[in-house]
């Protein structure tokens, strides 16, 4: 009797630490799950924040070189319109001297006083256009400043403006030649222009009136 209640003591006593050592394995596995449940969250964390600061590093990014290509843009375009507004200047310029000349010629076809003709030439002012095409020299493309050069010195350069050369022949191949340097001039910069602002001028014909100065006919002479 002794001997089985010891029994069922020592039974209970080995149920108990076995139940003790459930608890204890239960508990433990509970801490380990929630220890790495804890380091789970926080690597989830640290990815998450690094990625959130990833995406603003290239959200920074990116807004400094939309910044940087929007200020590209509007200094293009303001040194391309500087340039259209000193060629328009100068283009303005070239006409007036020109009507000048062909007036100055007209009137000496009807007085036929070649001193008055020679000391015409020689009093028209080429101040105001010389500055436009020093403007348009300092702005302009390789390829427009070599045509407004050669517009420049065959208007105030040859011996027909200077009134050297008083012939109708003369005359006649010197005013060819200054239209067809002046269009030229004028097709080059349009070709720029609509290259620069992406535009078809096949399917739009005419010119850009905005740009250049009026253009007269040029003058027949008999």
């Amino acid at each position: 009797m002794t001997r089985k209640r010891g029994d069922v003591l020592n039974s209970g006593a080995a149920n108990a630490v076995f139940a003790l050592i459930g608890v204890a394995i239960t508990a433990t596995i509970s801490l380990v799950a929630l220890f790495i449940k804890a380091r789970i969250d926080s690597r989830a964390a640290e990815t998450q924040h690094r990625h959130n600061m990833e995406a603003k590093e290239i959200e920074h990014e990116y807004s400094l070189k939309r910044i940087d290509k929007e200020l590209e843009d509007k200094r293009r375009t303001a040194a391309f319109e500087k340039q259209t507004s000193a060629l328009a200047k100068f283009l303005s310029g070239t006409i007036s001297i020109h009507r000048q000349i062909s007036g100055a010629r007209r009137e000496r076809r009807q007085d036929r006083d070649d001193d008055k003709y020679v000391m015409t030439l020689r009093s028209i002012a080429p101040t105001e256009t010389q500055v436009a095409f020093e403007e348009v020299r300092l702005s302009a493309s390789d390829p427009v400043v070599s045509l407004a050069s050669e517009l420049w010195k065959h208007l105030r350069g040859k011996s027909v403006p200077r009134g050297e050369h008083l012939g109708q022949y003369q005359w006649i191949a010197w005013d060819r030649e200054y239209w067809l340097t002046r269009k030229a001039l004028i097709a080059e910069f349009q070709r720029e222009s609509d290259q620069f602002y992406g535009f078809d001028r096949s399917r739009t014909p005419g010119k850009s009136a905005e740009l250049l100065a009026e253009e007269a006919s040029p003058d027949d002479e008999s």
